[in-house]
């Protein structure tokens, strides 16, 4: 768990206690996603958050909305992504359900959520709303 700044810790910990199947990706891994959804939406890469989205975003402002992007994904696996200063930790969570559940047991955290093919980006931020 080396390298990991303390949301990751703390993911890490809530996975183990809860059972979860989630993988904490290797940097390279994780930057070429990152890199992969900032080519396929536009974005910069070297914001720390990627919520600078284009005109055609939607928004919803709700603390608990959080819980609709589990309904969303579904049974389909995803990469929770956590950007800091250094580089992006992603994580692939294998299911809604899962997700829904890790989001549930840690603390309030800005995230993105895509999966395999990056044919969505959710962003949330408890401090938006």
């Amino acid at each position: 768990m080396t390298d990991m700044t303390y949301i990751s810790k703390e993911i890490a910990e809530v996975s183990q206690r809860l059972g979860l199947h989630t993988t904490f990706l290797r940097r390279i891994e994780a930057i070429a996603i990152r890199d992969r959804v900032a080519a396929r939406y536009g974005l910069d890469i070297n914001l720390l958050s990627f919520a600078a989205y284009r005109q055609d975003q939607a928004a919803i402002c709700d603390p608990n909305a959080w819980r609709l992007i589990g309904e969303f994904v579904a049974d389909r696996p995803s990469f929770l992504i956590i950007n800091n200063e250094n580089s992006p930790e992603i994580w692939t969570i294998s299911s809604g359900a899962e997700l829904t559940a890790l989001l549930a047991e840690t603390i309030g955290f800005p995230f993105h959520v895509t999966d395999s093919t990056i044919d969505f980006l959710f962003y949330y931020d408890d401090d938006d709303c």
